[in-house]
């Protein structure tokens, strides 16, 4: 699954992402779930939109995530997903030229699928 915000492919890959073929892949420890009344979603965004940055700021042109947050983190991997792909359109919205491709890779079926069904959500609400 892919979409296109400007001049950036983002897209959901089914895989191991140590065979991500890209120019950095961006594994970063995201926030512990504790309930949802820490704001961890508003600290699980800010882990992601730190790391696009950092990604920018050193040239890359391509990066990749897993789901950063639902293993050890505790995050539902829905909510995770929400929130990761919303932060990632966002910043592609807001730095049109900056990465050519942001991939999340997902190693299990039931991360893909929950990934994919926040996919689909994302794009008709985001874009239409």
């Amino acid at each position: 699954m892919e979409m296109m915000i400007g001049s950036t492919k983002i897209q959901l890959v089914h895989g191991d992402i140590a065979a991500a073929k890209v120019d950095f892949v961006i594994d970063d420890v995201g926030p512990q779930y504790k309930g949802g009344y820490f704001g961890e979603n508003t600290k699980l965004e800010r882990t992601y939109q730190d790391a696009l940055q950092r990604a920018l700021d050193g040239g890359q042109r391509s990066v990749a995530f897993p789901s950063i947050a639902t293993g050890p983190g505790g995050f539902a991997i829905d909510e995770a997903a929400l929130v990761a792909l919303n932060t990632m359109v966002r910043f592609c919205r807001e730095h049109p030229q900056a990465l050519d491709e942001v991939q999340i890779v997902l190693e299990s079926e039931a991360d893909f699928t929950a990934y994919a069904a926040r996919f689909d959500e994302v794009v008709q609400t985001m874009l239409g």
